[in-house]
């Protein structure tokens, strides 16, 4: 019995949101800021509001210099992510960005 009422309270806590490692803080705000993305609006974004999110992101001109947490937007149809300080960009898991 003990066992089982542990499982029960310890399941919420484990599949409870996991957030994605977005470490530019410029990147993360843009994200937070954008209804579409953060359906939430609890400030992170989880892994689950990224792989659901279908849209466009428009993220040029914004001073970003990493967009770590872009693979987590594998329905991400399109990126715009221009004129910022990005030295590199892997987008290998977002198997649906054809813009």
């Amino acid at each position: 019995m003990k066992t089982l009422l542990l499982i029960l309270l310890l399941v919420p806590i484990i599949s409870f949101g996991q957030n994605v490692y977005i470490p530019d803080a410029n990147f993360k705000n843009y994200l937070i800021i954008n209804s579409a993305i953060n359906t939430n609006g609890d400030g992170d974004i989880q892994v689950s509001e990224a792989s659901s999110f279908t849209g466009y992101i428009e993220a040029a001109n914004l001073s970003i210099s990493d967009l770590t947490g872009i693979e987590a937007f594998t329905a991400l149809f399109g990126l715009s992510c221009g004129n910022n300080q990005l030295t590199s960009l892997d987008v290998s898991n977002n198997t649906a960005l054809t813009e």
